[in-house]
């Protein structure tokens, strides 16, 4: 029964430390993606915090363009590990490689759809109460939302001071997760085992 809860504590451990981790080098990733203000005080820490373990690993991945290999991989990777520990303390079985991978990919692509989404509606909110747009916060949900919604903004027709861009921005994300991490996700359940 202790090894149970071993098992248990363990798996909650890697998913949170991977988890969080992962998550500040998918923001890090996505604010390189829109080409946020990295003189931003958020945008700095991001870089502090995720450089240690990026540094490195550039020196082995090409940069294509905007797009950061090291950190993408970095975070697929932590979603394999995370991954397999649990499989592997929950199920005692080694799982597929091919059904890790593409689970990881799926649900990394899965979290940076949510990422822009959560952006998205904070945006919206924080529009209601007029923030001071020089605030850190506000910068960089401008930074990341501003691509996607200027996209949306270029689809609809005119509507004089109503601004219907989020809503269009998010029906597409939420297509998204439907149409393609969906399946992603479901192919890479089925090659886990």
């Amino acid at each position: 029964m202790e090894n149970n809860y071993f098992s248990d504590a363990t798996i909650y451990l890697a998913n949170v430390i991977l988890g969080a981790y992962g998550f500040i080098i998918m923001i890090r990733l996505i604010l390189q993606l829109v080409e946020a203000d990295f003189y931003n005080p958020i945008c700095k820490a991001i870089h502090s915090i995720t450089n240690p373990i990026l540094k490195p690993i550039r020196a082995f991945l090409p940069r294509f363009k905007r797009l950061d290999s090291a950190a993408l991989l970095t975070v697929v990777a932590f979603e394999i590990i995370a991954t397999w520990i649990t499989l592997k303390l929950k199920n005692s079985i080694d799982p597929n490689m091919a059904g890790l991978i593409v689970l990881s990919i799926s649900t990394t692509l899965g979290e940076l759809v949510r990422i822009f989404t959560w952006s998205i509606i904070l945006q919206a909110l924080l529009s209601w109460i007029a923030p001071d747009p020089h605030n850190p916060v506000v910068s960089v949900l401008h930074s990341i939302t501003a691509p996607i919604l200027t996209k949306a903004r270029a689809v609809l027709p005119s509507t004089h001071g109503i601004d219907f861009s989020p809503i269009v921005a998010l029906v597409a994300l939420q297509l998204t997760l439907i149409l393609i991490v969906g399946p992603l996700h479901d192919a890479g359940k089925m090659l886990l085992f």
